[in-house]
């Protein structure tokens, strides 16, 4: 048990944004039937996996349901979870949304020919408890839960619906920002009151390398990215994102970029940092309260035996309060020697 210490690991390879972090242990998602709390993180837990089985098709759609141990199902409204597509054999991307709902034009994850890519996704529970997966080309798919929200919680989960696509009004240009009203706007489905909106920001066809960065207007913009992109790229990622008084939200890109955005939830009078605070970066030694841990000398319990060939990146979530239980992050990997790989939270 490491406490308040998050430990981030994993090969140094691409970049994959995760949310973080998952409980310590296994327990239940929720330790009460009659009064869930309104969200409960989990150890991420695998419930699909089709390199076990097989493919999913181009243009097909599988369901996902909820991990078995869940408790108070019944009062579940919404999933957090990492989705990741394996071998893709074209282009394409994958959408989510709740069983039984029409199929959104949006995406979560894009995706090129043979590359592997992950991103964090909110979604509504549609019939039976079930999320719907639609991949547009053949390609395996990952689910991991990573937390469930209960009637409870202060988010309002609704079908997606993309509120911004400036590939018909105009590419974004480099060190450009996008307003983007959201709270009581015109079929955002987002009353005038939330205070945060989840959304889903793609940069398409980036011109550069960069970031996306998502914000309050009218406030600073934090030292901190949503997505970062190469020249080329069509990425997504979803984000938390406080809202100004006028219920917009603000989006930077550091290249040009065309950019899409969805929103699929949003929260009111939400407790949160209103400005997102980076509490960890291995580039500056000592500057924040992490710590290296040099390879073969971890001895958690969530690693593999081969431990060596990881790095270990611990994490002090004491710094953002002091009665945190759960942190919804952006982990960003920077794979200066060219190497493959991936990054997972554990405690």
């Amino acid at each position: 048990m490491l406490g308040r210490w998050i430990a981030a690991c994993g090969l140094l390879g691409s970049v994959i944004m995760v949310s973080a972090p998952a409980a310590a242990d296994s327990s239940p998602v929720a330790t009460s039937a009659e009064n869930p709390p309104g969200f409960s993180a989990i150890t991420p837990q695998r419930v699909v996996d089709t390199r076990e089985s097989e493919r999913v098709p181009a243009g097909g759609t599988i369901k996902v349901g909820l991990p078995d141990r869940v408790v108070a199902a019944d009062r579940a409204i919404a999933a957090a979870m990492t989705v990741t597509v394996v071998e893709p054999s074209a282009w394409g991307f994958v959408t989510v949304f709740p069983c039984g709902s029409a199929r959104p034009e949006v995406s979560n994850v894009n995706y090129t020919a043979g590359v592997t890519r992950a991103a964090t996704v909110f979604s509504k529970l549609g019939d039976n408890n079930e999320i719907c997966l639609y991949s547009y080309a053949d390609t395996h798919i990952l689910v991991d839960i990573t937390g469930v929200f209960y009637d409870t919680a202060s988010l309002s989960s609704i079908d997606p619906r993309r509120l911004v696509n400036t590939r018909n009004t105009g590419t974004l240009e480099a060190e450009s920002v996008l307003t983007v009203p959201i709270a009581g706007a015109a079929d955002s489905a987002v009353p005038a009151d939330a205070s945060h909106a989840v959304v889903t920001l793609t940069a398409v066809e980036a011109q550069g390398w960069g970031f996306l960065t998502a914000y309050a207007c009218g406030s600073n913009m934090p030292d901190a990215s949503n997505l970062n992109y190469d020249s080329g790229d069509t990425l997504a990622n979803q984000a938390v994102v406080p809202l100004n008084d006028n219920g917009e939200l603000c989006v930077y890109s550091y290249a040009a970029s065309d950019v899409l955005v969805d929103v699929v939830g949003y929260f009111s009078g939400m407790d949160a940092i209103d400005e997102p605070t980076r509490i960890a970066d291995s580039r500056e030694p000592g500057k924040y309260s992490s710590r290296l841990i040099k390879p073969g000398s971890w001895n958690g319990d969530a690693l593999p035996a081969d431990s060596g060939t990881y790095r270990v990146l611990m994490i002090d979530a004491s710094q953002v309060g002091k009665r945190v239980t759960s942190m919804y992050t952006n982990i960003t990997v920077d794979p200066s020697n060219g190497a493959e790989g991936y990054v997972a939270p554990v405690t």
